[in-house]
């Protein structure tokens, strides 16, 4: 599971950062996100860098309204991964929790596109929401 959780990680938070984390408030509407834009359903439309883009063909992204996400991601294979945790949205800022380790990713959106990034290895995901 950890193997599939990496992929599925890889793909939609771009990279793990290393070490332990606090579980992030709510992240609902914070200044940063005052209408809730980032909540809902987000599906890949592609991958930039090494890591996101050598295993996974899909991801799809669910930011829930009580700060929690579901990763889903598709391999080549045909294989599916899934995860789950709290998010934290500060500034241009998307934290996601999984199993007690914390990725920090930036975030923008550019004509409707959510794009993460990772800054450690400048790999990005650009996900349209699913309506």
């Amino acid at each position: 599971m950890r193997m599939i959780f990496s992929f599925a990680l890889a793909a939609i938070l771009l990279a793990c950062a290393s070490g332990c984390a606090t579980t992030p408030k709510a992240a609902l509407t914070k200044p940063d996100d005052p209408a809730g834009f980032l909540l809902g359903r987000w599906q890949s439309v592609k991958f930039e860098g090494e890591d996101a883009a050598g295993d996974v063909t899909q991801a799809e992204l669910v930011l829930k309204p009580d700060s929690t996400f579901v990763a889903t991601a598709t391999m080549y294979d045909g294989s599916t991964g899934e995860t789950e945790g709290p998010f934290l949205v500060t500034g241009d800022t998307l934290t996601f929790v999984v199993e007690g380790e914390e990725t920090k990713t930036s975030y923008s959106v550019e004509n409707g596109v959510l794009i993460i990034h990772n800054p450690a290895d400048n790999s990005r995901a650009f996900f349209e929401k699913v309506k």
